[in-house]
């Protein structure tokens, strides 16, 4: 009923320390629900990780306010890390902002995009000063209105707006490790 790649728990440098996986991090159910996340800010160990936020709401939901009631009642039960969801159907599309035990919502008719920012709670750059953030923000909020295929969005993805750093970072002082573009067309999911 539920598809999509698993997110991380752990993110070791050394290849030697297993990973702990946890969630989705992005993924889709058999009623046409899609949901992504991505990272803001980890906490601490007695947070949970926002992926599982991904998780409960394509298990527990058929469309984006159920989704986003899901995502709510978890977060009243347990803080998770800070991060961003992004919510789609086949009507609704919508941007869910989390904060240890804080849900914030935006709604939109036709495109959203999120990165490492929050700026339902008034930031455009990372809580954690990273100067990579603030011009991926800038570049993102420039470039989504031009996106019309995968293509364009695969482009977007790999843009270096701003020296080794746009959507995609190299080193600045955060490395982009990958993106995900979950597609349905014509009845069939495809993950590029």
């Amino acid at each position: 009923d539920v598809s999509g790649p698993k997110g991380l728990e752990t993110f070791a440098e050394d290849d030697s320390v297993e990973s702990v996986f946890s969630g989705l991090s992005i993924g889709a159910n058999r009623h046409g629900l899609f949901a992504c996340v991505n990272d803001v800010k980890i906490t601490d160990p007695i947070h949970s990780n926002y992926d599982r936020l991904a998780e409960t709401a394509l298990r527990d939901a058929t469309d984006v306010e159920g989704a986003i009631a899901a995502i709510s009642d978890a977060v009243a039960a347990q803080p998770y890390w800070w991060g961003n969801l992004i919510l789609a159907d086949r009507r609704d599309l919508a941007a869910v902002e989390v904060r240890g035990q804080e849900v914030r919502v935006e709604r939109a008719a036709s495109r959203i995009f999120r990165t490492n920012h929050q700026p339902l709670f008034g930031e455009t750059a990372s809580p954690d000063g990273l100067r990579c953030s603030a011009p991926r923000f800038v570049s993102a909020q420039a470039r989504l209105g031009e996106v019309r295929s995968v293509d364009d969005l695969k482009a977007m993805l790999a843009s270096h707006d701003d020296g080794d750093t746009g959507i995609c970072n190299h080193g600045v002082p955060l490395t982009t490790v990958y993106s995900y573009i979950l597609q349905h067309k014509a009845g069939a999911q495809t993950l590029h």
